[in-house]
């Protein structure tokens, strides 16, 4: 019997990022010091975004991320059993639904992560936030007389949760061309 063991292994890495649901891909911290005033952990499968600890929870996000946890359940459910049954023909079909989910979840995050940080934050209140990086956020406000200023400084990164996204992607993509070395001429 014929085994994808590299199928195997990607969809183990799919298991892992749906154990592993409430951990950031994203992190963005504004402030500093005692607290923070702001904290942004951001991933396809959980959004939680607090302002000096007040929980802020955008209304769709919640099914979003539901969706994309049964998505990635699908997928890793396939691709475990086109991997074992690797020299059958069904298991090619089974592959094929598996394969390019991770890789459309990781791509579509990060397109979507740049295009809001770049097309809505940025030109909606005047500041750019890279998607690596540090920089603060200058910000006055006026009361009567007197001119209030500050300077919010942030940091942003991805996590290590995203780096095992990217080889769990790139891991069923590999597991996609050595399973077409198993099939049968």
């Amino acid at each position: 019997m014929k085994v994808n063991w590299v199928g195997i292994i990607a969809s183990l890495t799919i298991v892992l990022l749906l154990i592993m649901r409430p951990e950031p891909w994203w992190q963005l911290t504004a402030g500093g010091g005692e607290g923070y005033a702001a904290i942004v952990n951001i991933s396809p499968l959980n959004v939680d975004i607090r302002v000096l600890d007040l929980a802020i929870t955008p209304p769709l996000t919640g099914y979003l991320c539901l969706a994309v946890f049964l998505t990635l359940t699908a997928a890793s459910i396939t691709m475990m059993a086109g991997s074992l049954l690797g020299g059958r023909r069904f298991s090619e079909n089974l592959i094929n639904f598996a394969y390019l989910k991770p890789v459309e979840i990781v791509i579509f995050f990060v397109l979507v992560l740049y295009a809001t940080l770049n097309w809505y934050i940025k030109p909606q209140y005047g500041f750019g936030i890279p998607l690596i990086g540090g920089g603060s956020i200058a910000a006055s406000y006026r009361y009567e007389a007197v001119l209030f200023q500050l300077l919010i400084p942030f940091h942003t990164s991805f996590s290590w949760m995203f780096y095992i996204a990217v080889v769990s992607a790139v891991l069923c993509l590999l597991a996609k061309i050595y399973h077409m070395r198993l099939l049968p001429e």
